[in-house]
């Protein structure tokens, strides 16, 4: 009996460190700080901006990156740029050149992505794919754009769920 209490002593002693804040690298050689809730990120938030979806939604058998935030801030935004970063260079998801935001929300599709082995290798990979993307928010009264990270981790579960739309070429 007392070699179980030791393992799951260990087990509850070690998830709490499993939350916490990770160091990623983003474009290339970039360190960014990012906080993870054991292998899930949380949302980020910088001055008031809280992201909110970092993913993809399924509409019409189409895989759909979709981004979006809330924010109480009262300034006026006047773009929003959505890249994802995780790589050595910067690709543009989202430019929202007249961003909308209801009730303090905004909300931004990127074009469907092709699901195939050739145009999205990492959704046929059987580890986790962990994606960074960048929000740079630009509001009318300021100067200085605001730029926060936020992370997207897709499992193989969720991996395997996307792989149902592969194209056949």
């Amino acid at each position: 009996m007392k070699p179980r209490y030791v393992i799951l002593t260990l087990l509850l002693t070690a998830l709490p460190m499993l939350a916490g804040t990770k160091t990623l690298t983003v474009l290339g050689d970039k360190k960014v700080r990012l906080e993870f809730d054991g292998k899930m990120p949380k949302a980020s938030v910088v001055e008031g901006v809280k992201t909110d979806a970092t993913g993809f939604i399924i509409d019409n058998r189409q895989l759909i990156p979709s981004f979006g935030f809330e924010y109480k801030n009262p300034k006026k935004l006047k773009k929003v740029v959505v890249e994802e970063v995780s790589g050595k260079e910067a690709q543009v998801m989202v430019e929202d050149l007249a961003p909308k935001a209801e009730k303090g929300r905004w909300i931004g599709n990127s074009k469907p992505i092709e699901v195939s082995k050739r145009a999205s290798p990492w959704i046929f990979s059987k580890k986790d794919t962990t994606m960074i993307f960048r929000f740079t928010l630009e509001f009318e009264e300021d100067s200085k754009p605001l730029e926060i990270y936020q992370a997207a981790v897709f499992g193989a579960e969720t991996k395997s769920l996307f792989q149902l739309f592969e194209k056949r070429e």
